[in-house]
């Protein structure tokens, strides 16, 4: 069993470095990002706007890392896009 997996992780290990001779490095692509362009805090909703101009709304709890209340703007923020409700 220990050679088992001695010889994967060796394998492992030669795929990787084929992949960085072949040049075929996976590249993490920048998180996407937006400016808040509308707010409506009694509603508790508002608007981004991505850099290719699309509009995308977004509800007062899905803002993480701080609260809606702080939010103004022309705040650039970092996004995930997922279909809501």
């Amino acid at each position: 069993m220990a050679m088992r997996a001695g010889f994967k992780a060796m394998r492992r290990q030669l795929q990787d470095y084929v992949c960085c001779l072949r040049h075929d490095v996976k590249t993490h692509h920048p998180a996407p990002h937006a400016k808040v362009s509308k707010l409506f805090p009694k509603e508790g909703y508002g608007f981004i706007e991505t850099p290719d101009g699309h509009e995308i709304c977004f509800h007062k709890n899905s803002v993480l890392n701080s609260s809606f209340e702080h939010l103004d703007i022309g705040d650039e923020v970092i996004f995930s896009e997922e279909t809501g409700e």
